[in-house]
């Protein structure tokens, strides 16, 4: 059994010399780099010329090897996707780092702090046509630890595969692609998950968009409840805004790309409360004229908002142009006559959706 001593135990500072594969070892271990990742900061910007980039002041941190680029220069193939790698050959111990442009990625993991063998690792693409380069993006560097633990995370997106918390998550924006598990989810923006599972209160503020949602106990939002699959629950309570009559729906669904063939419309905001439907037009110009003749302008995809008949509409503009329209039982906006570029519609739309008692479908 041996235990070997380095630097940080010598009395004086000259026993026990670091070697280069422990200290490369020190370096992966400290900052949470293995054989997939690396660390690379450009300290000044780089510089291309044509078919030709140069790196004038890159640090990098490659399988624990620590090595400095000063106005290095490579060479790209034209009208291609350039993989450029860092290749790490200690066999060659008098000039063991090479950037070279390969046609692929061809990163691998060899371990050469314990072993041998040339270590590559890409760091950046770069798409070339006949003459320069047309976009580079640099491959993400990533740090490894097999735990965290931290007071406080501040991100503005988190992707992970799952999330279990045993107090309380709050974030701006989560996307999960397994499953979550907390006693107290609070998400004041946007949630993306395949699964979600919360043991104690789930509170949505404004809108939750499903395919599948069930709830073993109670379920409450204050906005929007949208399910496009199926809803099993055993108390599913919905809150709508302060309104005259607490069972009303007033909770507004805003359209803001209805464009179709003949142009883009702006967009149009609806309001349902009860069984009504009332329709608001954007006060912003038409980008571009929109055709008559039944052409359609856009699409209402929400079926609770679609009409059970055609109806049509006469619409003014600021102009004192009309313009008819019709919204069918598919939720298609046709336009029947023409409206110039830059017209400012100055109307609004209504109309009856079928519903039940007060008006819930």
């Amino acid at each position: 059994m041996t235990i070997t001593k380095y630097t940080f135990f010598s009395p004086s500072g000259s026993e026990y010399p670091i070697t280069s594969d422990a200290d490369a070892k020190l370096y992966m271990m400290l900052s949470g780099v293995d054989y997939t990742t690396f660390k690379r900061k450009n300290w000044t910007p780089m510089t291309s010329v044509g078919l030709t980039r140069t790196y004038t002041n890159t640090s990098f941190v490659v399988a624990g090897r620590y090595f400095e680029l000063k106005n290095h220069m490579i060479t790209l193939t034209p009208s291609t996707k350039n993989f450029v790698h860092v290749n790490i050959d200690l066999s060659s111990p008098l000039d063991p780092v090479s950037i070279t442009v390969e046609t692929a990625d061809r990163s691998n993991t060899i371990d050469i702090n314990n072993g041998s063998g040339v270590y590559r690792r890409c760091f950046e693409t770069i798409t070339t046509d006949s003459s320069g380069i047309v976009s580079s993006e640099s491959i993400p560097q990533v740090n490894v630890f097999d735990n965290t633990q931290t007071n406080t995370v501040t991100a503005t997106t988190v992707k992970v595969t799952n999330v279990t918390v045993d107090n309380k998550l709050t974030s701006k924006n989560i996307e999960v692609s397994g499953g979550i598990t907390t006693y107290n989810l609070t998400v004041t923006n946007n949630i993306q998950t395949k699964t979600l599972t919360s043991t104690g209160a789930a509170s949505v503020g404004t809108h939750l968009t499903t395919k599948t949602l069930t709830v073993n106990g109670s379920s409450k939002t204050n906005g929007n409840h949208t399910t496009t699959g199926t809803t099993s629950t055993k108390n599913l309570t919905v809150t709508p805004e302060t309104f005259a009559d607490s069972w009303a729906f007033a909770t507004p669904t805003f359209y803001d790309t209805l464009t179709g063939t003949s142009g883009s419309l702006g967009y149009l905001t609806l309001f349902r409360s009860a069984n009504v439907i009332h329709g608001a037009f954007s006060e912003d110009p038409t980008p571009s004229g929109i055709a008559g003749g039944g052409a359609i302008v856009g699409w209402i995809t929400d079926n609770s908002f679609k009409p059970e008949n055609t109806m049509y509409f006469t619409i003014w503009t600021t102009a004192g142009t009309m313009w008819r329209i019709s919204i069918d039982s598919g939720g298609a906006l046709r336009s029947h006559t023409p409206l110039p570029k830059g017209s400012v519609i100055w109307d609004s739309v209504d109309w009856i959706v079928r519903g039940t008692d007060k008006g819930v479908r």
